[in-house]
């Protein structure tokens, strides 16, 4: 039986480091990938322990990287804060880490962001600056901010900018 548990054990640690190697992972999401694969608790702890150890799952740095990934797409800070408590980052690790994304990103604006991705829209629509924006595009641009998670009021300031 020991030589049988050794060989499970193997086995959750090659399909954890394949996993890995694929793509980063949280914690939580490793674990639930291990007990999707039907490993038991016993087998996926020790190996979630060992990586842990040697930083190969490090929710932070997952977290960091990930604000890097939503940023470039346009997401506010609510819904990517979102996205990482389903994939099982908490506060306790995510707000610290947004903090240090913010030293190293001074100039990050969800204004701004959100300011960029109307004039997408326009663009997308043919708008040219300055013409103005008809009702049926500026509900586009509205439902687009709100899918990224933008606050109501920062949309209604956005929908007022394009007024001027």
């Amino acid at each position: 039986m020991p030589v049988e548990n050794e060989k499970r054990r193997r086995a959750c640690e090659e399909a954890a480091a394949r996993k890995l190697a694929a793509r980063a992972m949280t914690e939580y999401e490793l674990r639930q990938f291990l007990r999707r694969k039907q490993f038991l608790p016993e087998e996926t702890e020790p190996v979630i322990r060992m990586l842990l150890e040697y930083h190969y799952l490090d929710d932070r740095r997952y977290a960091m990287e990930f604000f890097e990934y939503a940023f470039r797409k346009r997401w506010s800070r609510v819904r990517t804060l979102g996205e990482l408590r389903k994939r099982g980052v908490g506060p306790e690790v995510s707000e610290p880490a947004f903090l240090d994304y913010l030293d190293d990103h001074p100039a990050f604006s969800e204004r701004e962001m959100a300011r960029q991705e109307a004039e997408t829209v326009l663009r997308m629509a043919d708008l040219e600056p300055g013409d103005p924006v008809p009702d049926r595009i500026r509900g586009r641009v509205a439902r687009r901010l709100a899918a990224r998670g933008y606050s109501s009021g920062l949309i209604y300031d956005i929908l007022r900018d394009l007024e001027d």
